[in-house]
């Protein structure tokens, strides 16, 4: 019986040996292994980290910087070690980041006229 599984609101839980029997039937609940846990625990661990210390408007701010240098701004901050790259995948899975990204690289066209 694997005492890690994804919970019904897609994150990664630890069980003990009863809550893992309680849960072996459970629609939604799906058994995942100790690796994966350790995976997906990092990227909720991220996931969170991001939400509480950029907020919308900083997603959406970095997806811009993102779509404005065509993705070489947020790769060259985590290459010089400016931002963590857990962070900043974590970032690009939000849909913040996604319409930063595309206004960023909509925008010049738009301001220049095409």
């Amino acid at each position: 019986m694997s005492k890690y599984a994804v919970g019904p609101d897609g994150r990664p839980y630890l069980l003990s040996e009863e809550q893992a029997l309680e849960t072996a039937n459970t629609p939604g609940v799906t058994p995942i292994t100790k690796e994966n846990y350790g995976e997906q625990r990092k990227a909720a661990v991220a996931s969170d980290r991001v939400d509480k210390n950029w907020g919308t408007s900083g997603k959406a701010a970095a997806g811009v910087a993102s779509g404005l240098s065509l993705g070489l701004a947020p790769a060259l901050a985590t290459k010089l070690g400016m931002l963590n790259p857990d962070d900043l995948e974590a970032a690009e899975q939000s849909t913040a980041f996604t319409a930063g990204d595309v206004a960023g690289m909509v925008a010049p066209t738009l301001l220049t006229g095409g």
